[in-house]
């Protein structure tokens, strides 16, 4: 959702579908044809069949074991073999939502159009982009019952939620009365983490700073040293708040908030009290050569978290994330050009705008052919971008447009500028 903006008054509906984990409920049929089609070897189809078909048990007592007894059903979910088996089963469910689409079942979210994503799904959180009509929903409902027939996992309709954009009063109505689904409004947790098209409030970080606070408060950790809190805060808080700042940047109202309760915690071994600290917080970030104790700058870290979302840009082309904003906001255009305060951006991409001139401290462009590097926009020369360099005359000056590309002014004769005008 980083990249997600609203333009224009195209229909659009997100749903985020509940499946279920029941995987008793899974008809052993379609799961045998499932790991045929994947060509697993005879004797691992063999060995699944054992363990979902029938299971038996056995109780240890100190060591004994006595006797077995038939489990009532096969893997429950806590079982090492069950992950495995649920994502083959739900790439299933994948292929099906995907063939829908390229059949006109149902019609593409708006903006995934061009890339052809019908779907996010990690595990059983699955999140499905449409476009915001009544065929459309009856589309994609049609194949989760489908794929209920098949499978015997189906959805469920009160866990299951629905975001809409550009659809009016009356077409969601009659969508309540056909498909007994109701709009609801973002935020919403996906993975953990709060999805939301604007700016993270102190409240969307509530579920964090609650974290956090429970670990602080553990029991077990009363008894710790304050070598030992000090590991705590430098391994699981960072780990904790590491996970949130590699998809935002936290406000800085929710960074002192931890600053302060990490604090509290190291020097008294409790959260709740403000002063007493033997240290400024800012000392302990520093690392241990500098005379701090080596503690992570949540601020400096986010930076680098949101740097690292650069650098996705131009060094993961297999990221869906990275070819949806170049398709969407860099396809015809240099991201080192892009207006900051264009608010067709969301706030996220907008800060990512911001860190640019930070992160030509560190890329080199590799020219190659020139193709793929404008002449104007890109940091390709000892200069920076030449549009900075030369100024907003520059492309007039010259005579070279402002998207033209190196490879389009350069050939093996060399530069193909045109004629001076003075």
């Amino acid at each position: 959702m980083q990249g997600y903006h609203r333009e224009g008054c195209d229909r659009r509906i997100t749903l985020k579908v509940d499946i279920s984990k029941a995987f008793d409920s899974v008809r052993w049929d379609f799961l045998l044809s499932v790991l045929q089609a994947y060509r697993l070897p005879p004797a691992f189809i063999k060995w699944v069949k054992c363990c979902v078909c029938s299971p038996s048990f056995s109780v240890s007592i100190n060591g004994i074991t006595s006797g077995y007894f038939k489990g009532k059903t096969g893997l429950r979910q806590g079982d090492p073999l069950l992950p495995i088996l649920f994502v083959l089963i739900m790439n299933v469910l994948s292929l099906m939502l995907n063939k829908a689409a390229v059949e006109g079942s149902f019609d593409f979210h708006p903006g995934c159009e061009d890339l052809q994503l019908t779907h996010l799904c990690f595990a059983d959180d699955l999140l499905i982009f449409l476009e915001g009509s009544e065929r459309s929903l009856h589309g994609v409902l049609s194949v989760l019952s489908a794929f209920e027939r098949i499978s015997g996992l189906g959805i469920n309709l009160q866990k299951t939620s629905m975001f809409c954009q550009g659809v009016d009063m009356d077409s969601l109505d009659r969508i309540k009365a056909l498909f007994n689904l109701e709009a609801s409004s973002l935020p919403i947790r996906y993975l953990g983490l709060p999805l939301s098209s604007k700016k993270l409030s102190f409240a969307d970080c509530d579920p964090l700073l609650t974290l956090i606070q429970k670990k602080f408060d553990s029991w077990s950790n009363k008894l710790l040293s304050l070598a030992g809190r000090l590991s705590l805060i430098s391994s699981v808080i960072s780990g904790i708040v590491g996970f949130w700042t590699s998809a935002f940047i936290l406000p800085k109202k929710v960074i002192k908030k931890i600053n302060s309760l990490s604090s509290s915690f190291l020097w008294h071994g409790k959260t709740g009290i403000s002063s007493g600290a033997k240290v400024s917080w800012k000392l302990v970030s520093f690392p241990k050569e500098e005379g701090g104790l080596g503690v992570k700058d949540i601020e400096s870290w986010n930076n680098a978290s949101v740097m690292k979302l650069l650098w996705m840009l131009f060094f993961r082309a297999g990221s869906i994330w990275v070819a949806w904003v170049r398709r969407r906001y860099i396809s015809s255009s240099s991201f080192w050009a892009l207006n900051e305060k264009n608010y067709s951006f969301s706030w996220m991409f907008r800060k990512i705008l911001k860190l640019r001139s930070t992160a030509t401290q560190f890329l080199r462009i590799k020219l190659g052919n020139g193709d793929s590097t404008f002449f104007w926009g890109d940091p390709w020369t000892p200069f920076g971008h030449l549009h900075a360099f030369l100024g907003e005359e520059g492309p007039s000056r010259l005579g070279i447009p402002l998207y033209a590309t190196v490879s389009e002014v350069w050939s093996n004769n060399g530069w193909i500028l045109p004629p001076a005008r003075t």
